[in-house]
């Protein structure tokens, strides 16, 4: 590594040097180190680097062994590096336990200029390691006669011993990954704020050993733990209170719940459930769908868990938990991860509604028999740890990227109608609605506001049978809005009405510092202004002013619906045809200025109606 003035680094390449030992004997027996899990080994004899051969034609070797530990299997593998292996036939014998002669020698396809010549492993002797063979130790090898045939005669070498080493390993591989898609749940420790970053640390018992220096996940979801630092795992993957996860957990997911909670048409995965069950008390219940709901609109910046806070709301000041891991292995074979056999009723052993498996947020690794001491010889597997974002039910988290491949229909969007604002003085009631090309039961909005130019007061939903929660948080300037309707919102209707204080009765569109809009859990793009389509005259209104009795005619099938000059609903929605007059009977109205709206299809459109008694 070499660092200049400027203070930058830079590191030299990998360089491999063989330093020859110029008191090497002519052969040697090479040293093999292996894990105390793998049954064979396999030991070579090899032609020191600073005594090249040339010109031999065979060889015999006394191969002397520890017989306590090591039993020769009779496999020998010739390797390339001095002869073409092809060449080669081999033969051995155990003449008394611990020595075994072995002898090289050419086959009938070899020429005759084939010749043993340079450095390098020659061959390698097979052996099983026996029950004295401890999980930690090492049984020498060694050559007792090694004859050299040439030509012209033979010449005995001298050669050194070498080892077969047995370890324990403590290495623990294993894979983190999303459970909806099992796409892998990575890092980058080279560009740390590219990804979320997930924590893995060791524990014992209930201490965790690696505080400091916890394992990280690589680019492929894998990571690799010392099983020194214990054999329980502590996966932790966290937000920041301050960040809003309206785009991951929203109406889309409340709306979920509140169906199973009614038994309704929805059957969790063991996922679902675990994720439905934010506040960790192994029920799902209306208290964790408010959670969920307070959590999308940023009214809380963490659920309020059973481990770490009180029914009075008093947290152990503890973090509470966002994502939560549980291991393939405990899913596949512990029955609490099954279905319920009677779903949606609780058969007292699955998992239901009133049966949620609570995670222990020590998981154990898919390990026995691992002692620090090394006594004995584990065996290590390895397991898949699911993670689970709590809230996220309909694992949207699997298709967030952060180039917008969340996204809803092109053609379906959000309108925050600006042009067709109520305007009371300095008060100003924006009407909101959407367009989709599918049934929509879930709606969010979030609308960063430049304070310097409106404040926000009020939100009015504008459908019947909505359940929503709003929050302005006054930390990123944001309002956030998230509603679901079980019988799904009214496409041709508006959803809701914003009211906000302004400077001087206007609001712009560049008023909006941020925006992000959701139709059933997916982006949609958010307008303010109506296209040049649908600013088309496709509603007429005669006569106007009128003495409460006027008519409606449209171009397009649709529905119509009257708002008071407050954004009040006075009138409900009612079907209109395309091309046929509509009769209006506004009687019950006192005298002042309406605003008729009509939704079409591919419009919205409203119109003043002026009513003088």
């Amino acid at each position: 590594k070499a660092t200049d003035s400027n203070a930058a680094v830079t590191t030299s390449a990998s360089v491999t040097l063989d330093v020859a030992d110029p008191n090497a004997l002519p052969y040697t027996v090479g040293s093999v180190t292996q894990t105390c899990d793998l049954g064979t080994y396999c030991v070579p004899v090899a032609v020191s680097v600073t005594n090249p051969v040339d010109n031999v034609i065979g060889y015999d070797v006394t191969l002397n062994y520890d017989a306590t530990r090591l039993l020769p299997t009779g496999n020998i593998t010739v390797f390339n590096n001095l002869i073409n292996s092809s060449f080669v036939e081999t033969a051995s014998s155990v003449s008394t336990p611990g020595s075994m002669n072995i002898s090289l020698y050419f086959n009938g396809t070899a020429t005759g200029f084939t010749e043993f010549q340079g450095t390098g492993n020659i061959f390698c002797v097979e052996f099983s390691r026996l029950g004295a063979f401890n999980p930690i130790d090492s049984a020498t090898v060694s050559v007792s006669f090694l004859q050299e045939s040439y030509i012209t005669g033979v010449q005995t070498r001298s050669a050194s011993a070498g080892k077969a080493y047995s370890t324990v390993s403590s290495s623990y591989q294993s894979t983190l990954q999303f459970w909806s898609d099992n796409s892998p749940i990575i890092y980058d420790i080279a560009n740390p704020n590219s990804y979320l970053v997930t924590n893995i640390y060791g524990v014992t018992g209930t201490t965790i050993n690696n505080p400091g220096s916890p394992v990280v996940p690589n680019l492929s979801g894998q990571f690799t733990h010392d099983l020194n630092n214990g054999t329980k795992l502590s996966i932790q993957r966290d937000i920041n209170n301050l960040n809003p996860v309206q785009l991951l957990i929203n109406a889309a997911d409340a709306v979920l719940g509140k169906t199973l909670l009614l038994n309704g048409a929805f059957t969790p995965s063991i996922y679902q459930i675990l994720s439905l069950d934010v506040n960790l008390d192994g029920v799902v219940s209306a208290g964790d769908i408010s959670q969920m709901k307070q959590r999308a609109t940023l009214a809380i910046g963490e659920y309020a868990q059973a481990w770490n806070y009180s029914n009075t709301g008093i947290s152990n000041g503890q973090a509470s938990k966002d994502w939560v891991f549980v291991d393939q292995t405990r899913v596949n074979a512990d029955a609490a991860y099954q279905i319920s056999g009677t779903f949606p009723l609780n058969d007292l052993i699955g998992f239901s509604k009133s049966r949620v498996p609570v995670i222990p947020f020590y998981l154990d690794a898919n390990v026995s028999g691992y002692t620090t001491n090394g006594s004995t010889c584990p065996n290590i597997g390895s397991d898949i740890y699911k993670g689970i974002l709590l809230g996220d039910v309909n694992g949207s988290y699997a298709t967030y990227v952060a180039d917008g491949i969340l996204k809803a229909n092109s053609s379906d969007y959000i309108l925050v109608d600006l042009n067709h604002a109520i305007v009371e003085g300095t008060t100003v009631h924006v009407p909101v609605s959407f367009m989709s090309s599918e049934a929509v039961n879930a709606f969010d909005l979030a609308l960063g506001l430049n304070e310097n130019r409106l404040t926000y007061s009020g939100m009015e939903d504008m459908q019947s049978n909505v359940e929503s929660a709003s929050f302005f948080n006054t930390n990123d300037k944001t309002f956030r809005y998230s509603g679901f309707n079980m019988d799904n919102f009214n496409k041709y209707t508006q959803t809701l009405t914003l009211t906000f204080e302004t400077v001087d009765g206007t609001i712009r569109e560049k008023d909006f510092t941020e925006v992000l809009g959701l139709l059933n859990g997916k982006k949609a793009d958010i307008r303010f202004v109506k296209t040049a389509v649908e600013q088309s005259n496709s509603v007429s209104i005669y006569p106007n002013p009128s003495n409460g009795q006027f008519s409606v005619v449209t171009d397009m099938d649709g529905i119509v619906e009257v708002v008071d000059m407050t954004g009040n609903l006075v009138y409900s929605g009612v079907i209109v045809k395309a091309n046929q007059l509509l009769e209006m009977n506004m009687n019950a109205l006192s005298s002042g200025v309406y605003f008729v709206r009509f939704y079409g299809e591919s419009t919205i459109e409203t119109k003043r109606v002026v009513i003088n008694k």
